[in-house]
């Protein structure tokens, strides 16, 4: 996991904060808004030796006074007692180390200190730099004056005037007043860096839903802290060569500045390094966890499918056509629904021509046996008037009769077997036409 180097680079970072604050020399910051009073001295005090800064008062612009402050205490000051404690130290000489200040500046101001520099280094080149101080931070201009402790003077440092006239202080200082030299905060932004990228990975372990949002903001902070700590070694190293070399030769001038830069870029750099090299591997982990939750997907798929198609093989084949008959029913019967209504209308109709012609039959057997009825009826008349007129004839005549008297019950039977035949028979011719309407509905479907 990232947490752990972030944990580490964070550690790193402030201790190189904390290592720079420590070790840093004292210095005092002042920001010139215009030309320093005619009048105007300066007197530096370390509470056991002072020095009065040498200047020439220039009504112009405050980049020019910068100038002259700056120029006389390195070159004057600082460099004859940074040589003569260099001397000390490899044993050319029996003199004591002797503490000073020395001066730098940012900004325009700055670029003008080392475009003097390079047209100092280039004398006698032929090649001319030429730098007008006038329009050079004319209304505003920033001083900072080192302290280099080399003695051991216990302090307190401080710089005192007499006229502080266009010096930006706020609130304003009286004539007499001093001004204390102390350690810049400045120096502990590489450990600032360091918290935050903590936090954030501490941030991260604790909050896993917001882990990726997190991360991204300590990578982005990251970055930020790299491009400003990588844009700032080159100025800081370009200045403490100004101040090293000729014409100032300040050999104990701070390289702190510049290394600590130059660290915290490589610790900012390699977190963000990391960082990439983390999402990179988080990303390709994530699309491939996506690729075996869809080969997981798939196989389950297979698996259903295969056992479908088992349990359907396995099927006796009257169930698979029984199966297959119904869901063809269930088809069929979703297409007939639209033409039941008509159906129904249809039978009816149908009906309704059977129980006509069924009528039209028993009124014709009805006839039939009216017209049998009558003419029984005559035969029995005429057998009367034969006996009368002929005895013989008379008991031929009863023989008849008995066997006319007979014959009403045989009519009746008849009549009986009649009417069964008949409704038989329309029974019949209706079932006939129920066939044959199932049979048009068949092929209709």
């Amino acid at each position: 996991m990232l947490y752990v180097p972030t944990y580490v680079i964070g550690a790193f970072l402030i201790l190189t904060g904390l290592l720079g604050y420590l070790i840093q020399d004292p210095g005092l910051s002042l920001k010139l808004k215009g030309p320093l009073a005619s009048d105007a001295q300066f007197i530096l005090s370390d509470g056991v030796e002072k020095h009065e800064m040498d200047f020439i008062p220039c009504p112009e612009s405050a980049g020019e006074n910068v100038w002259w402050i700056a120029h006389k205490l390195n070159e004057d000051h600082a460099g004859v007692a940074s040589q003569k404690n260099f001397a000390t130290e490899n044993g050319a000489n029996d003199n004591e180390l002797r503490s000073f200040w020395y001066a730098s500046s940012r900004g325009e101001t700055m670029e003008g200190f080392l475009l003097e520099s390079q047209r100092y280094n280039n004398a006698g080149t032929g090649e001319k730099i030429s730098l007008d101080w006038t329009k050079v931070d004319v209304n505003s201009s920033a001083l900072r004056i080192i302290y280099k402790n080399a003695a051991g003077n216990p302090g307190p440092v401080s710089l005192t005037s007499n006229n502080w006239e266009n010096v930006a202080i706020d609130p304003p200082l009286e004539p007499g007043d001093e001004l204390s030299f102390s350690k810049s905060w400045t120096a502990f932004i590489p450990g600032i860096f360091g918290i935050l990228l903590i936090v954030l990975a501490r941030g991260a372990e604790t909050l896993p839903n917001a882990r990726k949002h997190i991360m991204h903001v300590a990578v982005l902070i990251g970055l930020i802290g790299f491009a400003v700590s990588t844009k700032k070694i080159g100025s800081a190293v370009a200045e403490m060569n100004w101040l090293k070399n000729e014409p100032y030769g300040i050999v104990h001038a701070s390289m702190l500045k510049p290394l600590s830069m130059l660290l915290t870029s490589g610790l900012l750099f390699i977190f963000v390094i990391l960082c990439i090299n983390s999402f990179i591997s988080a990303r390709k982990e994530k699309n491939a966890q996506a690729k075996l939750d869809e080969e997981k997907k798939k196989k389950v798929l297979r698996k259903v499918k295969n056992k479908n198609a088992s349990a359907a093989d396995a099927k006796p084949p009257s169930d698979k056509k029984d199966s297959a008959e119904e869901d063809k029913t269930d088809d069929e019967g979703k297409r007939d629904e639209g033409d039941k209504s008509s159906d129904e209308g249809n039978k009816k109709d149908q009906d309704d021509k059977v129980s006509d012609e069924n009528d039209k039959k028993d009124e014709v057997i009805d006839e039939k046996e009216n017209s049998s009825a009558s003419k029984d009826d005559n035969e029995m008349d005429s057998e009367k008037n034969n006996d009368d007129s002929d005895p013989i004839e008379g008991d031929q005549e009863r023989d008849r009769s008995s066997s006319s008297n007979d014959s009403p019950s045989e009519n009746d039977d008849k009549k009986e077997k009649v009417s069964i035949d008949s409704k038989d028979s329309s029974e019949e011719d209706s079932e006939s036409k129920k066939d044959t309407k199932e049979e048009s509905q068949d092929n209709k479907d």
